[in-house]
């Protein structure tokens, strides 16, 4: 019996890790899920184990080259961003590998903008991001060499995440755009290349090649010749199945954070724009994307938590009642009150015109129902505004939503009943970024059939 030519993908988030493994026409025929414990950095602040992550990935990838029903003819790799693993000159890993949750000081934020005449104005509009702090990966590395200069003086290769896997199974050290391209302070968007203060700041990294012509490289692994992809940053990985599609669109990709992603504009971002929370990412081509973010899906789960305490409902209370598709959203709803106060300074009232000072009184309300549809009203209220911000001077009419909120009637039916000029579509991909990164390594094309089979009828808001 021949054995059925397969593609493995890790699609790896900060929380979930998963192996996804499709056949040639994108179909899932095996697929598993691993969560591994943190470890903690020389302060105690928690980051990735990459001893595990690195077992379990060169594990899984043995195993699958050596199956006795599956060929791998292609494997890559989708990953979370900001993240970078270091490597000594013997290229080994020095570990930890810091989180970009970490706090970043202030005197380093300071040193950051005397690279930049304009300061931080100028460093968000060079490098199309908004400042934030380790989140642009390359402060992380600034951070460390003021930190800890005698580890930063072992430093000689800096990858980002994807790229790591990449090395790990090629030992090859490539860069590539959507990692670059991923709020890191690191690509100039106005000069399409490497951001001029990296030399300044940081002489002594030697950065490789961008790679974008070819997407993966065709070497040996385990013994097999392979197609292996450069990996790719996973938000921008969920866009590559859309592209099949004719019509322009913008992605809400939503979950701890809603990206709303429109890859039909290509604009240099303003002050303004930058000060609202957008930013540009880059495709695997090296084209602009411009996206805007909300911390959506953190702030939901901390409020509907405080509503279950408040009002005594189970922990999942909320999965059933946002799932009833009879439920009455009330017209009132269209002249909105601020009840709730937001908990993360990304929810910024000068932004969206929202008070986050307070507490909420929830006894203003009658039953767990009232507030919940109150809740969630005023986060859609958000997420408007910032999807906005992408579709600016555009005559785009088409809204796909994939992630965890897909599952919220509430959310998707506010959404509709705010915009009732667009038409909104729920996604039920569950994995588009591992299809994305699969896509870079499979000679077969992603058709604009593929992307219906997985697209759910128009969300209407009666």
């Amino acid at each position: 019996m021949s054995r059925k030519e397969v593609i493995l993908v890790f699609d790896i988030g900060k929380t979930n890790k998963k192996l996804f493994v499709f056949d040639r026409e994108y179909a899932v025929v095996e697929k598993e899920y691993q969560r591994f414990p943190e470890q903690k950095d020389e302060e105690g602040f928690p980051t990735e184990d990459l001893k595990l992550l690195k077992t379990w990935v060169k594990e899984r990838s043995q195993f699958y080259f050596s199956h006795p029903v599956y060929v791998v003819v292609g494997m890559n790799f989708s990953t979370y961003g900001a993240s970078f693993v270091l490597l000594d000159q013997g290229k080994r890993e020095l570990l930890p590998m810091y989180n970009y949750l970490k706090p970043f000081p202030e005197y380093s934020k300071k040193w950051l903008f005397t690279f930049f005449e304009g300061g931080k104005e100028q460093f968000e509009k060079e490098t199309s991001s908004p400042f934030m702090g380790m989140l642009n990966s390359g402060n992380q590395l600034l951070w460390l060499k003021q930190e800890k200069p005698a580890q930063y003086r072992q430093v000689n290769y800096v990858l980002h995440l994807p790229q790591y896997f990449h090395y790990l199974m090629t030992g090859e050290m490539v860069q590539e755009y959507t990692s670059l391209g991923c709020h890191t302070g690191m690509w100039d968007f106005r000069a399409q290349q490497m951001a001029k203060w990296l030399e300044k700041a940081l002489p002594e990294i030697t950065w490789p090649e961008v790679e974008a012509s070819v997407p993966y490289r065709f070497v040996k692994v385990w013994g097999q010749s392979v197609k292996v992809g450069m990996g790719i940053h996973d938000s921008s990985a969920a866009l590559l199945p859309y592209r099949s599609l004719q019509e322009p669109f913008v992605l809400i990709s939503t979950g701890t954070w809603s990206i709303c992603m429109n890859p039909f504009n290509h604009q240099v971002l303003t002050l303004e724009e930058l000060h609202k929370d957008c930013l540009l990412f880059l495709s695997p081509e090296g084209k602009s994307v411009k996206a805007s973010r909300l911390m959506l899906g953190k702030e939901y789960a901390l409020q509907e938590k405080k509503l279950a305490d408040y009002f005594g409902k189970e922990k999942d209370y909320h999965h059933g009642f946002s799932s009833q598709n009879e439920m009455v959203i009330p017209t009132s709803f269209q002249q909105p009150v601020q009840y709730f106060r937001w908990n993360f300074s990304y929810l910024r009232p000068d932004v969206y015109d929202f008070n986050n000072q307070g507490e909420v009184d929830f006894s203003s309300f009658e039953c767990y129902e009232e507030a919940y549809l109150h809740l969630m009203h005023e986060l859609v209220t958000l997420q408007v505004a910032s999807l906005r911000l992408v579709l600016e001077g555009q005559s785009i009419r088409h809204i796909y939503v994939d992630g965890g909120f897909i599952h919220n009637k509430v959310y998707l039916r506010l959404l509709k009943g705010m915009l009732p000029e667009f038409s909104i579509k729920a996604s039920v991909f569950g994995n588009a970024s591992a299809i994305g990164a699969a896509i870079l390594v499979n000679d077969r094309a992603f058709e604009e059939e593929k992307v219906y089979q997985w697209v759910e009828e128009e969300v209407t808001f009666t």
